[in-house]
């Protein structure tokens, strides 16, 4: 790489807008939460979708916003087969069916049978993978969740990388060696323990939530950020909040001196319905 990464925060508001010099690295979050999750991500001149679980039209607006059009996008590549993650599928697939989906055996299988898509123009991927579409690398990592074969990616670029983890009931040494001296990270705050405890949810309901396949709680989060925080961590993303068992007061409170190791780093709370800023990593 001839020059280092762009110092975050960076807040372009279309890619024309970024930097020049240096190869560009930048992420956006396009929503995030149970009602739906995607994220554009992109690497020099490769432009990929983490996860469709909004609507077409949303996708398209946000990708517009940033004068990117769906013909510009060269991968799609799936968490998992939840409907939060995978609801967009169908109308993606109808009008842009050349685009290729990476996801693994068991999230292709898990669509199929709740009909999201055919499996056409399917690329497996496994946990381990090192994935190279141009200068990105994807490199998918397993993580622990109620669905087959989920994953969170390690999404690198020359000198740089992003670590997404949502959906994941508890962290292990995979996932914290996967955002390991990552300069941004997208990680799940789901829920207050206490809130979620006091909250509507039915009693199965909550029980899932807190297990080991469940969802991270705030606490769990912190710990794996005072795991991963080193200087070169620069932007921490909070995700997939609970509209009824968090608020981003809550996550924010929770983080104590997690990040005393990370003096540099920006943390932001992803939203619901609105996408975020374009932001580098």
């Amino acid at each position: 790489m001839d020059a280092a990464p762009q110092p975050l925060p960076s807040e372009p508001s279309t890619e024309q807008d970024a930097p020049e010099e240096g190869l560009i690295c930048q992420f956006r979050m396009l929503a995030s939460g149970s009602s739906g999750n995607a994220i554009y991500v992109r690497v020099g001149d490769v432009r990929v979708l983490v996860d469709v679980g909004i609507s077409r039209r949303r996708i398209v607006r946000a990708l517009g916003e940033l004068d990117v059009s769906m013909d510009q996008i060269d991968a799609i590549v799936l968490t998992h087969e939840h409907s939060d993650h995978v609801s967009g599928l169908p109308m993606l697939r109808k009008h842009h069916p050349g685009i290729p989906i990476f996801c693994t055996e068991g999230t292709a299988r898990g669509c199929v049978r709740r009909k999201r898509w055919d499996q056409e123009n399917h690329h497996p991927i496994e946990a381990g993978d090192v994935l190279r579409l141009g200068h990105m690398r994807l490199m998918p990592f397993a993580t622990s969740h109620d669905v087959n074969e989920p994953v969170g990616l390690r999404i690198e670029g020359p000198d740089t990388a992003l670590g997404i983890a949502t959906d994941l009931g508890r962290s292990t040494s995979t996932v914290l060696k996967a955002l390991e001296d990552c300069r941004a990270v997208v990680l799940e705050a789901n829920h207050d323990v206490e809130r979620l405890w006091r909250g509507p949810y039915p009693l199965h309901l909550k029980r899932r939530v807190v297990s080991p396949r469940g969802h991270l709680s705030n606490e769990q989060m912190r710990d794996v950020l005072g795991e991963i925080a080193t200087e070169n961590l620069r932007s921490v993303v909070l995700a997939h909040l609970s509209d009824k068992n968090n608020t981003p007061e809550l996550a924010l409170g929770s983080l104590g001196t997690s990040l005393s190791n990370a003096p540099k780093a920006l943390v932001t709370v992803a939203e619901r319905e609105s996408p975020s800023p374009l932001m580098a990593f």
